[in-house]
Formats: C-alpha cells, sequence, structure tokens
C-alpha cells in the first residue's frame, strides 16, 4: 500500500456546485475537503499549478492506494499456506447441478483437454459472467457487462502526488440519474453523452488514465475515438502533457450491478455468488463472502444489503 490521496477535478460551477453537495458538510460521502484556493490547489498536485481548467480540487486526503497485481499475489499465497489450490489457465465452458453435487466442466487452455470437476459448494465469482452461468443453474443475477478502456503515457514533465478524477461525468449521471455510470450510448456507433476521467502514476512513473464506458461486453476492443476523447480530457487539465505520446491502450469487462452495488450471498443450499465489485470493494466483499458461506451472522447488517435476492 502506499500514502496516495485523492483529488476529484472541478472545472466549472456546475460541477462545484454538485461536489459540495456529495461531498461537503452533510453531504452522502464523508472525509473529503473541497479546496478552491488556488495556491493550496498546486500544493496538494503541483501538477496542476499550470492549469486553467481547474477552478476546484475535491481532496481525499485519507486515501490510499494498492498495487492490484501484488495483493492478489499476496492473498493466493496465503489461500496455498491453507491448503487451497489455485487452478490457472483454466477456461469454465458450463456448470451443472446434479443430487451429488455440482459439476464444472472446464477446458485446459494448453493443451485443449476438457475436463469436469465435481463440488459440493459452489461459488459464482466471475464478475458479468456471473449472469450467464447463475442463468445454467436456474438463476437470476442482474449484473451486466461495461465496456472500460486505458491508455497510458510515460511522461517527462509531470509527476503526480494523488490518483485523479474528473467530475464532468459524475455531474450528467447525478442530473440525469443514469443508473449504470456509462459515457457513451449502447449501440453502434457508440454516440457519446459525457466523459469521465481517473488517473493513477505508478512507481515506475507511467501515468495511466481512463473512464470512457459502454454497457456492454465488446470482447476486447478498444474504441480509437474514446482514446482520443480521454486524451483531449488530459492534456485540457495537463497542458504539459500536450506532446506527449501514448505508448500504450487496453480494455476489459466490469459488472455493473442494476443498484451499484454488489451482489453476494446464497442462490440456494451451497450455491454462492459474488460479482458486482471492482478491485476497491474486492478484499472486503471476498470477507463477506466467507460470512456468507459460514453463516456466521458477522456482517448480517452489510449481507441484507447485498442480497441477490433483493431484485426479485
Amino acid at each position: 500500500g502506499g500514502r496516495v490521496k485523492g483529488a476529484g477535478i472541478v472545472e466549472n460551477e456546475e460541477q462545484l456546485a454538485v461536489a459540495k453537495k456529495i461531498f461537503g458538510p452533510g453531504g452522502r460521502v464523508k472525509g473529503a475537503e473541497i479546496v478552491e484556493d488556488k495556491d493550496q490547489i498546486a500544493k496538494i498536485e503541483p501538477g496542476l499549478k499550470d492549469s486553467e481548467t481547474v477552478k476546484a480540487l475535491v481532496w481525499h486526503k485519507h486515501g490510499g492506494t494498492v498495487d492490484p497485481y501484488l495483493v492478489c499475489k499476496s492473498l493466493a499465497a496465503k489461500a496455498e499456506d491453507q491448503g487451497v489450490e489455485i487452478a490457472l489457465g483454466k477456461e469454465v465452458l458450463y456448470v451443472t447441478k446434479e443430487d451429488s453435487g455440482y459439476t464444472i466442466r472446464h477446458k485446459d487452455i494448453d493443451s485443449g483437454r476438457i475436463i469436469d470437476e465435481k463440488a459440493d459448494i459452489l461459488v459464482l465469482c466471475l464478475g458479468w459472467k456471473v449472469r450467464e452461468f447463475a442463468a445454467m443453474l436456474g438463476h437470476t443475477v442482474p449484473v451486466r457487462g461495461m465496456h472500460g478502456q486505458m491508455f497510458a503515457m510515460n511522461p517527462t514533465k509531470l509527476n503526480l502526488t494523488n490518483n485523479l478524477y474528473g467530475l464532468e461525468g459524475i455531474v450528467y449521471w447525478t442530473k440525469n440519474r443514469v443508473k449504470h455510470q456509462h459515457t457513451r450510448k449502447t449501440e453502434e456507433p457508440y454516440e457519446r453523452l459525457t466523459n469521465h476521467l481517473y488517473g493513477v502514476q505508478i512507481k515506475n512513473g507511467v501515468l495511466k488514465f481512463g473512464g470512457d464506458r459502454v454497457l456492454k461486453d465488446l470482447n476486447g476492443k478498444v474504441l480509437e475515438d474514446g482514446i482520443e476523447a480521454n486524451v483531449k480530457v488530459v492534456k485540457r487539465i495537463f497542458p504539459q502533457l500536450k506532446d506527449e505520446p501514448i505508448i500504450g491502450q487496453w480494455s476489459g469487462t466490469m459488472p455493473f450491478t442494476p443498484d451499484q452495488k454488489i451482489i453476494c450471498g446464497s442462490l440456494e443450499d451451497n450455491l454462492f455468488v459474488l460479482t458486482g465489485s471492482g478491485f476497491m470493494r474486492g478484499v472486503a466483499s471476498g470477507m463477506l463472502l466467507a460470512s456468507s458461506i459460514l453463516g456466521d451472522q458477522k456482517y448480517e447488517k452489510l449481507l441484507k444489503q447485498s442480497d441477490p435476492r433483493r431484485f426479485s
């Protein structure tokens, strides 16, 4: 983990009003400070001192960051210490229920061999694909895939002190009561609704930015005009990046639920589900899942909020 804090970038009065409503005194998100003084903004994030567009910051001074890969590697090692076998390189094809329990049919990626595994207890933890696999077992889990994409730069003139996000998309989603926080329409040509931005600088100095979203799975495709739109926003905020090239771009599909809360709990005896969480909530969600399987009532209130049956 690190001591990197977070900052929301406010570019106009409309964004400032929404920021105060959400993050200000009496707002629903606690622990943030709204900073409008230019000198203080430059002190919090020196990379913004030459920016003409930034009017204020939402400063999350108690924030932090971790390396997702290293966290997952550490958790996997701890699981293996407890006797867990982690089988990588497997593509799950389908699941079925029988009198003796569950059968998971999967394909070994390297050899192509088809293998059936038996399980007394089954947990569906497949991100947005939970919807498909739950249906195989007769259950409805209303999670949808959200296409997201990112790009990277290796800057020579910018070192960030904070993880950053923009308020433009948040304002649009709030005003229009957009249930799923997407930036473009769902069907081609994916007409733009708004822009969203978040960014982080990793240890080797590389900047990673993202935020463009389409409410469907695009199977790893990168929409070039979406990258261009994100780059335009980044260079508007950080003029020192105007000549910096993109060194990489990629995409993936995220799980989004109807109410933006995780879906966690029992679908039937010995069948459990966990989906709807990004990395930020992932570890805590795993704790809820373990409590649900054990039935220890430790997180009863949170599990009630996360109950898969709440949509029926």
